[in-house]
């Protein structure tokens, strides 16, 4: 947008204008005098007061208006999108605090595969619930056995075998690069060898057996 004619507005959708790169990008694009819609989760990893002081003094500007959504809302973020028929997206948000997703494993599930595995999300068929509120172990995997995996299984029998990652399809899966069987599907061509230690070391915490 830095080389397209500034006498024209622009509408520009922003994930993340509560955090502070989004607001500073916001209130940017508003002195420009473009039209910007905003989205934020408003989760409590730190101070929601001051998430919500930022969305209150965009507001300030008519040109803004400010959304509530997790991404995780997928038919209400599309739909929000669709009404407001941006001309750019700016995707931001996301978990703020790389160490803290490194420290939790349910953490790190829930931002990089919550938001395809939950009940509205875009692999629901597969009944897996990895967002962070859930605390059902068989829709987080642990020894559900897979509806429609295929190649995804890497020929494992359960989502989760507590005590064994290297039986655990979520295990291949976090570890495969191949695009039919990797875990998140868009956005990685390696990987995450840390994120992958996290969630081996939470899985080899775990007790019982599958039956």
């Amino acid at each position: 947008m830095a080389h397209s004619d500034p006498s024209k507005k622009h509408r520009v959708f922003i994930t993340g204008t509560a955090g502070f790169i989004g607001f500073h990008l916001a209130k940017l694009l508003l002195k420009e005098g473009h039209i910007v819609c905003g989205m934020d989760g408003m989760t409590d990893y730190y101070d929601v007061t001051l998430k919500q002081r930022r969305h209150q003094m965009l507001l300030q500007n008519p040109n803004f208006q400010a959304h509530e959504l997790r991404l995780e809302e997928a038919d209400a973020v599309t739909a929000l999108i669709t009404g407001f028929a941006p001309t750019s997206i700016v995707h931001l948000a996301g978990q703020a605090g790389v160490r803290y997703s490194l420290e939790n494993p349910r953490a790190y599930l829930d931002s990089n595969c919550g938001h395809c595995h939950n009940p509205n999300g875009p692999a629901d068929t597969s009944a897996l619930d990895l967002s962070h509120a859930n605390q059902s172990p068989e829709s987080l995997g642990v020894c559900k056995p897979p509806i429609a995996a295929g190649r995804g299984s890497g020929g494992h029998l359960y989502g989760i075998v507590p005590g064994d990652p290297d039986a655990s399809i979520l295990i291949h899966r976090l570890t495969s690069t191949e695009l039919r069987s990797r875990m998140p599907e868009v956005g990685r061509s390696l990987e995450h060898t840390e994120g992958v230690h996290l969630v081996r070391s939470w899985v080899a915490s775990m007790s019982g057996e599958c039956r």
